[in-house]
Parts: C-alpha cells; sequence; structure tokens
C-alpha cells in the first residue's frame, strides 16, 4: 500500500505539469487541490526524476514544498527560472542528494541560488553558462555544492569559490593556465575534469604540486604533449589519469607514467569519475 500511495504522488508531480500547465485557473486550483489531498502524509523513500516545463509559474511549483521529503532528486530545468520559481523549488525537501540541471541567464541564476542552500550532496550542472564572477559567488554560498559542470569563465571568476569547503569534483570547459591557477586553490577539490579543452603543457602547468587532487580528466586535450609528465609526476596526489584520445601523447607515455607513478591508475577509456 504504501509503495502504491508513493507511486501515486510521483506521478501526479509529473502528470500535474503535464496535464495542467496552461489550463484555465479554476482547472489549475482543482489540480493544486487534489495534488495537496493526494500527497497528504505519504512517505516518499525513493528517488524524485523530472523535468520542469519551460513558462511554469512559480504558484504551480509551490505544491513541491508540500511533498513529504525524498531521498535522492533529479531536476532538470530547461527553461530559465527566476527567484520565485527557484524559491518554490528550494523547499521541496530532500534528504540525501540532489542533481540539478539549469540553463539560461548566469545573472537570474546567481541571483537566484540562494534557495538551493537546504539541498545536501549537490550536484549542479549549468548548461551553456560560463563562470562569472557574480555566478562564483552565489556558487560560493552554496554550502553542500559537491559536484559541478560549468563553463570556465575567467580565472577572476574562481577567487570566490576558493573558500569552498564542500565542492569535490569540477567539470570545466574552456578552461586556460589562467583559470586553473585560481582552480587550484580551491582547498576541497579532488576530482578535476578538463576534457576536450585545447589545453597545452604549460596550461597545466599551472596544477604543478597540486597534492590534494586525486584524479584528473585529460581526455581529448589534443594539444599536449610528453612535456606534460614532468607536471604530472610532481602531482603526488593523482590515483588516476585519463588521456584517451589525446592526439599529442604517443602510445609509450602510458608505459612511462604507469612506471613513474605506480599508484596511478592510468586509464584510457571509461567514465570519470569512477561510479562508487
Amino acid at each position: 500500500v504504501e509503495r502504491r500511495a508513493r507511486g501515486r504522488a510521483a506521478r501526479w508531480l509529473l502528470e500535474r505539469f503535464e496535464l495542467y500547465n496552461g489550463e484555465e485557473e479554476e482547472t489549475r486550483n482543482q489540480a493544486l487541490a487534489a495534488g495537496r489531498k493526494a500527497v497528504a502524509g505519504v512517505e516518499v523513500k525513493d528517488e524524485l526524476v523530472f523535468e520542469v516545463p519551460k513558462d511554469i509559474s512559480a504558484e504551480d511549483l509551490r505544491p513541491l514544498g508540500e511533498m513529504p521529503a525524498v531521498k535522492t532528486l533529479k531536476l532538470s530545468c530547461r527553461g530559465e527560472l527566476d527567484a520565485g520559481q527557484l524559491r518554490a523549488l528550494g523547499a521541496l525537501k530532500v534528504q540525501e542528494s540532489a542533481e540539478v540541471t539549469f540553463s539560461g541567464d548566469e545573472t537570474t541564476l546567481a541571483g537566484a541560488l540562494d534557495s538551493l542552500k537546504g539541498w545536501p550532496a549537490l550536484k549542479l550542472v549549468l548548461e551553456n553558462m560560463k563562470a562569472t564572477p557574480e555566478l562564483a559567488k552565489a556558487l560560493a554560498r552554496l554550502p553542500s555544492l559537491a559536484e559541478l559542470s560549468v563553463g570556465a569563465g575567467t580565472g577572476s571568476a574562481w577567487e570566490a569559490l576558493a573558500s569552498s569547503t564542500s565542492l569535490r569534483t569540477l567539470h570545466l570547459k574552456g578552461a586556460d593556465g589562467g583559470v586553473l591557477k585560481a582552480v587550484r586553490n580551491i582547498a576541497s577539490l579532488r576530482a578535476l575534469d578538463l576534457s576536450v579543452t585545447p589545453l597545452t603543457d604549460a596550461d597545466i602547468e599551472a596544477l604543478k604540486g597540486l597534492n590534494t587532487l586525486t584524479e584528473l580528466n585529460l581526455t581529448g586535450c589534443v594539444y599536449l604533449t610528453p612535456g606534460v609528465l614532468g607536471t604530472l609526476e610532481e602531482m603526488k596526489g593523482l590515483t588516476r589519469i585519463d588521456f584517451n584520445l589525446c592526439a599529442g601523447l604517443p602510445r609509450w607515455v602510458r608505459a612511462v607514467v604507469k612506471y613513474r607513478m605506480p599508484d596511478c591508475d592510468v586509464t584510457p577509456d571509461g567514465d570519470f569519475p569512477p561510479s562508487g
């Protein structure tokens, strides 16, 4: 019975957005009333996955705050959301982890991210956005931000995130040496994904001596040469390097890295970061 109740509650959330968005106010109010009754007293223990439709109002999102807590949340927001909409989403109670995908404007998002402070183990994927100083400051205020995917922006933007104590995994697109010099100051960082970025050996040298980093993804960094080995050898904490599809690195480079860094797993393919 409890499982069926949980299923009804989750289905109501999905169907609510699909069937009633854009209907007349009376129909929406009826749906809201029915939804509140459907989820009242239901213990939702499983993962909740849904996509927020474009142009949905904050009022339409408010029932989320009345849902019982979910263990994990996967949320995709394809349209640009304002502060009111994000506050309504942030009222959803999450117990263990939240993964959220946003697309839109950096300035608008920066002004509303505080609404997500209550979500634990937060993973943010910011599509088609770059790290601006305002956005970086807003990200630094999220106490449980554990993983971030965003365009690199400029080095000055990353100075604000140096104070983060929770950010462990960072996926950067378009980084250069200046950005990496600032990123290396994020003391909590353990995994850095720089895949498919036109980095040179000189750019990677900005990470030299960064011993707290354990995983480095250089997949598709086609301008790297064997000269990058000197920098990697001085990153004593590395336990995994991925340089699959690095056209400038001959096949013998992997063998040399394995010989010089015996505790490091050199991966020519596979997921990053590893699952689990």
